[in-house]
């Protein structure tokens, strides 16, 4: 685990991810108490029940190989927690169903987002490396992507938990963004890399 850069990689994003579990810990243990919780919220709730089965696969199998390219690369890095996450997300829609249409809306298009992103972690592809699952941190774009149109539902009018949860809402909101953030940063630095489309390799 301290090898160069895998060492920064892998530090880094368990730092994302112990905060993003514990932030969504309490998102879930306010649900669960019944007490009112802002929309921005349930982000962290998606994104740290993702992270938190992602950490539990990674200690569980995960062994730094040297080699340029390991066969069999394990599904569970990518799909697992990409259907924790889902299965969050579909618990946001459940939470604003009746409360707020406007939010069980935004939530229903990431669910669908989210859905076809863990349909497509099903299918092992031969040139990912596991290392490479230190950058996605649960479907960075779709997270962005929804993040962005909470921004503009939440200028539209009130949400629910408002004013109350307001610096929760904005806060998690812009959090959102972080997974991004991380990947656009490791694709700066050369640690993942873009492949052509529809192309298979080593046929």
């Amino acid at each position: 685990m301290l090898r160069e850069p895998v060492g920064k990689v892998i530090w880094t994003a368990f730092a994302i991810s112990l905060v993003a579990i514990a932030a969504g810990s309490v998102v879930a243990f306010r649900l669960m108490r019944g007490k009112p919780v802002a929309p921005g919220e349930l982000l962290w709730l998606i994104l740290g029940a993702g992270q938190l089965v992602y950490l539990i696969a990674f200690m569980s199998t995960y062994t730094y190989n040297l080699l340029a390219y390991v066969p069999d690369e394990p599904v569970l890095y990518w799909f697992l927690p990409h259907l924790a996450a889902t299965t969050a997300c579909a618990a946001a829609v459940f939470v604003f169903l009746r409360t707020a249409p406007l939010w069980a809306s935004l939530y229903a298009v990431c669910l669908t987002m989210l859905a076809l992103v863990t349909l497509d972690a099903w299918t092992p592809q031969m040139d990912r490396m596991p290392e490479e699952s230190f950058l996605t941190l649960v479907a960075p774009v779709v997270l962005a992507i929804t993040g962005g149109a909470a921004i503009v539902a939440s200028l539209v009018g009130t949400y629910p938990g408002w004013p109350g949860r307001r610096l929760a809402h904005w806060t998690r909101i812009a959090m959102s963004f972080v997974p991004l953030a991380w990947f656009l940063f490791g694709y700066a630095q050369g640690w993942v890399f873009a492949r052509e489309l529809f192309v298979r390799y080593r046929d």
